[in-house]
């Protein structure tokens, strides 16, 4: 995987920049990476006034508590997949 290969190259320190197709090729990794690291890190639950405010990175939604009909426990980090 070419992704791959350009972070092992930065973290050794062997990167080099000999095209423009590299630069944006690196460029989209990096954005990849930061989002995903957002996604990750910026999860969070908060109740107030009776609704659940979820946010997961750039993207935020609200729950009306009193509008829950069933609640099912999951094991999967991606909870939304079915």
């Amino acid at each position: 995987m070419l992704a791959g290969t350009y972070v092992i190259d930065i973290l050794t320190g062997t990167f080099q920049i000999d095209k423009f197709s590299n630069m944006l090729g690196l460029f989209v990794v990096l954005v990849v990476i930061v989002f995903l690291l957002w996604m990750w890190f910026g999860t969070g639950y908060t109740i107030v006034d009776g609704q659940i405010i979820i946010r997961s990175g750039p993207f935020k939604t609200t729950i009306v508590i009193h509008e829950i009909k069933h609640i099912k426990k999951v094991r999967r980090n991606l909870s939304f997949v079915h």
